[in-house]
């Protein structure tokens, strides 16, 4: 299993976050006021040989892989070292779902937005099959509250979130 580590003052609140730079910096602000665990799990999905390439420039200079990527992304393991596959990063987050679903305090998760439809479609019940075609929005804080029936969902956008926080 990864190293988990927390740091920050107790709350009620917990913060789990990648390791990534990009992570670091949106969860700053946050771990000033919240505990905040990081781990690698929550990194987003690697691109092997094609790490750090803009989608336009992969779909250019490799039109046969982006092709065969398109044609089955959820079984498309990136060719290189550490390339992952939507169902590499499936497997990857199902350990932080196992945490996710024994917290008793509410949490906020950030991550990359592949990881992120991982975690959504395993708490709305959407089928592995779906993963790469769910839709979420950019910078969008996403609450997902479990219910007996279900989970009920709701957005806030950079607006709403500045009403809010």
């Amino acid at each position: 299993q990864e190293n988990i580590h927390i740091s920050g003052p107790g709350k009620e609140i917990l913060v789990l976050a990648g390791t990534q730079r990009v992570d670091s910096e949106t969860i700053a602000h946050l771990q000033m006021l919240y505990p905040v665990a990081t781990t690698p799990l929550l990194n987003e999905l690697r691109g092997g040989s094609f790490t750090g390439m803009t989608k336009s420039k992969f779909q250019q200079e490799f039109p046969e892989i982006h092709a065969k990527r398109e044609a089955d992304k959820l079984d498309f393991r990136f060719p290189g070292e550490g390339g992952e596959s939507y169902m590499d990063v499936i497997q990857r987050v199902a350990p932080i779902i196992v945490e996710l679903e024994r917290q008793q305090r509410s949490l906020v998760v950030v991550c990359h937005l592949a990881v992120q439809k991982c975690l959504y479609a395993y708490f709305m019940g959407i089928p592995n099959k779906d993963v790469p075609s769910i839709k979420l929005p950019f910078h969008t804080l996403i609450e997902l509250v479990p219910t007996p029936f279900g989970t009920n969902v709701r957005e806030f956008s950079e607006t709403d979130m500045s009403d809010y926080f």
